[in-house]
């Protein structure tokens, strides 16, 4: 997951950091955090998403794959875990 980093050390939570450019979430970041989801719901007891600096994020990057806007987010980031 290159536009996301996961940990977990020692804790019972998963550590999620968005790595995009002002941490945009498009779709890898998308995809990333339901696979951090997944993972947090079937291991540990929470999942925290953080930033070690600002901005936490600017938001969606509608730009980076603007097909999937009007396909619909889950549907695009299904048809790219195929």
């Amino acid at each position: 997951m290159p536009d996301l980093t996961l940990s977990s050390g020692q804790g019972a939570e998963v550590l999620c950091s968005i790595k995009t450019k002002v941490h945009a979430i498009g779709l890898g970041v998308a995809a990333g955090l339901l696979k951090a989801i997944e993972l947090a719901e079937s291991r540990y007891r929470g999942l925290v998403v953080w930033s070690p600096d600002e901005p936490f994020s600017v938001g969606a990057d509608l730009q980076a794959d603007a097909a999937a806007v009007h396909v619909g987010w889950r549907e695009s980031l299904g048809a790219r875990r195929k």
